[in-house]
């Protein structure tokens, strides 16, 4: 029986080229995009109040414990089909009222937020899509990568799109 194992095992062979190398990647780094519905958003306070507006609570596995610790947590919102614009931001509507978006994470969820200066927040009518990139530690942010800039992180990371 051991002599048969053994030439079983002997006769195998390895064929064919090595394949090429793939893309660079990075453990340390994981994304995940979402999309919130214009029905999602929960009214937060009263209108005309200061507070007034809209949130959302989205579940991001990504977040880890230790992320949320000692890790960066960075959120994008998409500007037509291809721009991320990166949270917090202050992007001016109709008649120069200032729309602030704003997030908050945690361990295992972020939290999208929406306000208008004037505390008449409208309503969200589109569905808005929302890129959340979470940073181990171990996964470095170098000080000429712009945060603020998503093709920069994307690039640095080697996320995929």
């Amino acid at each position: 029986m051991k002599i048969g194992a053994i030439l079983i095992l002997s006769s195998c062979a390895k064929d064919g080229e090595v394949g090429p190398q793939g893309p660079a990647g990075n453990a340390n780094v994981h994304t995940t995009t979402f999309s919130v519905a214009p029905g999602d958003w929960e009214q937060v306070g009263s209108q005309g109040q200061l507070g007034f507006g809209y949130s959302v609570e989205q579940t991001v596995s990504t977040i880890t414990d230790a992320i949320a610790s000692t890790g960066a947590v960075l959120v994008y919102r998409q500007v037509g089909t291809d721009g991320w614009l990166a949270l917090p931001t202050t992007v001016t509507e109709g008649f120069g009222v200032n729309r602030n978006w704003l997030s908050v994470y945690g361990p295992g969820t972020v939290n999208i937020g929406t306000f208008t200066d004037n505390q008449q927040t409208p309503a969200i009518t589109q569905t808005q899509v929302f890129k959340v990139v979470a940073i181990a530690s171990s996964g470095m942010i170098p000080a000429d990568v712009d945060l603020n800039n998503y093709e920069q992180v994307s690039r640095f990371y080697h996320l995929d799109e």
